[in-house]
């Protein structure tokens, strides 16, 4: 029903469409704006006009919204819609991706992964990742992604859940805080009527790179020395998604999977067999000066004297898999009130392998595996409690468990310098004998919005609660330094 003014509200529509929206009044023809789409984060205007007649007699508008010139825009804000979440390029299916469609949004050109933002200059963990209107972000902080499993280099959810996604910089809207950097929300797809769902599958490998144009700088970045072997790796992804009704126009339902591997190797030995060889004039002395021999001189020793095996001197492959589900049911209880539920999980583990250049080696078991997962459980409840009345009810509650994985269980031992400046390392990694984080993050939040005339009231409250239990005890196995492999054999470390 509309007010005396002439205007109607449609509270609570699901983001999308296209919606069909049809005005009637006795003695007029009945008007209906077709290919309808709401947009996530705006108001959309609809104006429908009646004329008179004595016929009935039907007339079809269309309904379209200018994407720039609009009275709704608050802020500075964009969007991504459904069709540029499918047709923009993307490598690693992540929301960073679709992110720098926004000027303001800009990935640290510094990180190798592409996934740290900065937003109008603000630091990157000074953003606010929601889904479906609850937060998802890494509130320890470690992540520099500012997402739950960002040290395992994963994505928060799957992509093909995504439907839209709107970025944020300065809204006036006063359900939209939490930063001061950007805001990134993304509203999940929902079943309907009509099945749905699609499925995808992506591989790369060496097969893929190319070579150099000869004559060219070979040292730039981007290039690759045809004279170097250039190490085997391997990335798949795939998955699908899927949506339809369980009960017609009263219960639906949508999943999605994926399955991500990639396997890429450090491209650096102390054997002569990768691109980058270990050597170091230095430590190499103890043995004759012959280029990376110090390396194989200790996985001796430490084979001789420890009975300890510090893992071959050629290159390793990096792990990173990673696997992510997401479910959602939709359920119109009443013509008022519908509930909406949903699930989120992301499981995934990063081999991290660092130091390791030309100067530099680390033996394969003093790496460490980052392993993360994360449940996230959403219930929202959407009412209508009279033509100027709606109510908006929200529940979350997110956990996400960390961890840092060690192949051996041997004290710390670093050669030639401390801690990242290590010409060699062997044993446990320094800092993660002990390292482990559980992060639980409960959500309620509650919006009642009402509407007087041209004005939109919106009264409510937000609370999280977060409760972390971090482990971290340093040199867990005992740590021993020493200035030069010499000092190692003979037992007198600094």
């Amino acid at each position: 029903m509309t007010n005396s003014n002439g205007y109607y509200n449609i509270p609570n529509a699901r983001v999308g469409g296209p919606y069909r929206v049809t005005a009637t009044l006795e003695g007029f023809r009945a008007t209906t704006a077709e290919n309808a789409d709401v947009r996530i984060g705006e108001t959309t205007n609809i104006p429908l006009t009646l004329s008179m007649t004595a016929v009935s007699e039907a007339i079809t508008v269309t309904a379209q919204a200018d994407p720039i010139i609009n009275p709704n825009h608050t802020g500075s804000e964009s969007q991504v819609s459904t069709t540029q979440i499918q047709e923009l390029p993307t490598v690693n299916r992540a929301l960073q991706d679709f992110a720098r469609s926004n000027p303001y949004f800009v990935v640290n050109p510094s990180d190798p992964t592409a996934t740290e933002m900065n937003v109008a200059g603000r630091n990157n963990r000074y953003n606010n990742i929601q889904i479906d209107g609850a937060v998802n972000n890494d509130l320890f902080g470690l992540a520099g992604t500012g997402t739950p499993g960002g040290q395992a280099n994963t994505n928060p959810i799957s992509l093909d859940a995504i439907q839209q996604i709107q970025l944020v910089v300065s809204p006036y809207d006063v359900r939209q805080g939490g930063f001061t950097g950007g805001g990134v929300n993304a509203v999940t797809r929902s079943g309907a009527n009509k099945f749905e769902g699609s499925i995808f599958g992506t591989k790369r490998n060496k097969s893929y790179v190319g070579k150099w144009v000869k004559g060219q700088n070979t040292s730039a970045p981007g290039f690759v020395d045809v004279n170097k072997p250039f190490n085997t790796f391997d990335q798949t992804q795939y998955g699908g998604r899927l949506g339809g009704p369980i009960l017609r126009d009263r219960l639906f339902f949508f999943a999605s999977g994926e399955r991500n591997r990639l396997n890429q190797p450090t491209g650096t030995a102390a054997d002569g067999s990768a691109a980058t060889n270990y050597a170091n004039a230095t430590q190499d002395a103890v043995c004759g000066g012959a280029p990376g021999c110090s390396a194989a001189r200790l996985a001796s020793d430490l084979k001789t004297k420890y009975n300890y095996d510090p893992g071959t001197l050629g290159d390793i492959t990096k792990a990173n898999p990673s696997n992510l589900a997401f479910g959602r049911l939709d359920f119109n209880a009443t013509n008022s009130n519908a509930l909406t539920v949903r699930h989120n999980y992301v499981d995934a583990s990063n081999d991290i392998v660092a130091d390791r250049t030309a100067s530099r080696f680390r033996f394969p078991t003093s790496i460490y595996s980052f392993a993360s997962k994360t449940n996230s459980s959403v219930a929202q409840l959407n009412s209508v409690l009279g033509a100027s009345y709606y109510n908006e009810a929200r529940v979350g509650y997110q956990t996400i468990r960390e961890h840092r994985g060690t192949p051996v269980i041997f004290p710390s031992i670093e050669i030639g310098g401390a801690n990242q400046n290590a010409t060699l390392n062997a044993g446990t990694e320094r800092f993660s004998g002990a390292n482990a984080l559980d992060q639980k993050i409960t959500e309620l939040t509650d919006d009642f919005t009402l509407t007087r005339g041209n004005h939109t009231i919106v009264l409510g409250t937000h609370n999280e609660i977060f409760k972390f239990k971090n482990l971290f005890l340093s040199e867990f196995y005992g740590y021993y330094f020493f200035p030069t492999v010499a000092a190692f054999e003979t037992g007198t470390p600094t």
